[in-house]
């Protein structure tokens, strides 16, 4: 059965998320904690700081994505995502940073770091959204030329001309 009502939204910065509307589970201080996470990553960021979210009946979901094209169709990306899952009843945090794959056999993209955290919950969201946001702060800190990153975990580079 497929929901009846799906509410979306987008915004420049974490705090155009409604995030107690999508995290009801995350409440008061912790709440905050997720807030000022979100805030010292977009300080962190040089892009637009776009932030989408949407909700259902039962699940709700928000990401931020930082996209960089780099020469001879190369890219770089970091994203974030924050979903329920209602089956489970847990909340997942996911953060990657994915290069374009240049494998013989095309795989699109290969990530390169990742971090996962699956939270029963509001003070274990909060922690976890606290130590993601630590590593995504670090990763933007880091390298984001995607050769360097694909020869870090030995994965093959073509030559840029």
């Amino acid at each position: 059965m497929q929901n009846a009502f799906v509410e979306k939204g987008e915004g420049l910065g974490i705090h155009t998320v409604p995030l107690a509307r999508l995290m009801p589970e995350v409440t008061g201080d912790d709440l905050r904690r997720v807030a000022d996470a979100g805030v010292a990553i977009d300080q962190a960021r040089t892009d637009d700081l776009l932030w989408k979210w949407e909700a259902g009946d039962r699940w709700s979901s928000f990401h931020m994505c930082v996209t960089e094209h780099h020469r001879g169709g190369d890219a770089y990306y970091l994203e974030l995502e924050v979903e329920s899952h209602s089956t489970k009843g847990a909340r997942v945090i996911v953060a990657t940073v994915n290069v374009v794959c240049w494998c013989r056999e095309d795989h699109q993209f290969h990530d390169v770091a990742e971090v996962r955290h699956e939270c029963e919950d509001g003070g274990a969201v909060a922690d976890a959204f606290e130590r993601t946001a630590s590593q995504i702060i670090g990763w933007l800190k880091d390298t984001h030329d995607p050769v360097q990153l694909r020869t870090r975990v030995g994965l093959p580079s073509r030559a840029i001309p």
